[in-house]
């Protein structure tokens, strides 16, 4: 056992090396040589917010499916044992043949489909057999001590106020859709702002990387003009004064450049933590950038109220506030709907086949013994129904959070 576990542990250090070395050569290649189209790339590969927000773009997906599962349509089998064993009242007595105890056995089985209407409706329809046993059947029969029965059971529950046209039900799938929407609008969201970070920190690392060039450079004049005047002074055509200026200066031109190496660090290491880089190897690797600024004028649009909506329909936030808003919507349509009394119409009808033999699947689909009933059940709320209406101030306050301002409109129009 302790050779088998060497060896799995020695396999997976070895696996972990080996994916740590592809890692590595990664990032060498992309740090050797990298552009503003590698460094996209890389950042919609590897950025973990992005990796995050396209996960919760599935999961918003399999919501939608969840949701909608209310409508799939079930198959119950319920299967029952009764024992009964009691003694009999004097009214029970003369019915039951004078007996003083009553033995009974009963068993079944019920299978069938439930499902839920357009209308809102609970259908449950099902098959039912049965066989009794008990102690007076052989007084009736004295041939037979056993009655088997079956049935076709169908029940319906229709609300007729609360639930009526499944509003709660319809409303969260519709919830879900718009949240599905909402994920994809925040992912392009999350993509805009990593690629926007990405290359605002290419072209500030391209800036630190030109100011230390220029930091440089003055440095080396600094130190060539403070060389001049210390031949001069050496020839005794300059004053002492003017040696200590010139090495002031050289000291401002050290710290300048010191001050630009700190800030180029700073904008090496924002890049490499943006592209998620992990090896030690690579982190002492400089980056070496690609691309050159492009110069060019932005010309500002002919007519700005098109502009203007042409920006809304790609603006991220925007049309996440927009879906958070219809979202509160169906909220307070659901809300609505349980504010409402609940008043539900029963339904059920069941048919009887009863024999002493296995005859009793042809009767059970007979119409001449029927049972059926019709009740209906209200309830309603003492309080007005404190809960639902809590609800629906609570959406209709998210609703406004979420609205834009309508000042918007009238301040382009100006």
């Amino acid at each position: 056992l302790s050779i088998a576990l060497c060896c799995s542990l020695g396999s997976a250090q070895s696996v972990q090396a080996e994916m740590t070395q592809i890692a590595s050569n990664e990032d060498i290649s992309l740090l050797s040589a990298l552009s503003q189209q590698n460094l996209v790339q890389a950042l919609v590969k590897r950025n973990a917010q992005i990796i995050y927000t396209q996960m919760q773009m599935g999961i918003s997906a399999q919501q939608v499916n969840f949701e909608k599962g209310v409508f799939e349509s079930e198959f119950y089998t319920t299967v029952r044992n009764d024992s009964t064993h009691t003694l009999n009242t004097a009214t029970e007595s003369l019915s039951r043949y004078s007996t003083n105890v009553f033995d009974e056995k009963n068993a079944s089985i019920e299978s069938g489909l439930k499902t839920i209407a357009s209308t809102g409706a609970e259908v449950k329809v099902g098959y039912q057999v049965g066989n009794r046993t008990n102690n007076i059947i052989p007084m009736r029969t004295p041939t037979q001590d056993t009655e088997r029965s079956g049935s076709v059971v169908v029940t319906l529950k229709q609300p007729l106020l609360r639930g009526w046209g499944n509003q709660s039900i319809n409303s969260k799938i519709e919830q879900a859709k718009l949240d599905q929407e909402v994920s994809f609008f925040q992912y392009k969201q999350q993509l805009l702002r990593t690629v926007s970070d990405g290359l605002t920190a290419y072209w500030q690392l391209y800036r630190a990387k030109e100011i230390v060039s220029i930091r440089t450079q003055a440095l080396d004049n600094a130190r060539k003009t403070a060389n001049d005047v210390q031949a001069r002074l050496s020839a005794g055509r300059s004053s002492s004064k003017d040696i200590l200026e010139a090495k002031a200066t050289v000291a401002s031109r050290e710290a300048e450049l010191q001050t630009a190496f700190q800030l180029y660090t700073d904008s090496e290491a924002k890049v490499r933590t943006l592209l998620n880089i992990q090896s030690h190897a690579v982190k002492e690797m400089p980056i070496a950038l690609q691309d050159l600024p492009v110069q060019a004028i932005l010309s500002l649009p002919k007519d700005f109220n098109q502009y203007y909506e042409e920006i809304l329909k790609e603006w991220p936030s925007y049309l996440i506030s927009k879906n958070k808003a219809l979202i509160e919507s169906q909220n307070i349509i659901a809300a609505e709907d349980e504010k409402k009394s609940r008043l539900d119409m029963n339904l059920g009808y069941t048919t009887h086949g009863l024999t002493y033999n296995d005859d009793y699947f042809k009767q059970s689909w007979s119409t001449d013994y029927p049972s059926w009933y019709v009740s209906l059940d209200y309830s309603v709320p003492l309080n007005g129904n404190e809960r639902a209406t809590a609800k629906e101030n609570i959406a209709k306050d998210r609703k406004k959070q979420n609205e834009i301002p309508k000042w918007i409109p009238l301040f382009l129009d100006t």
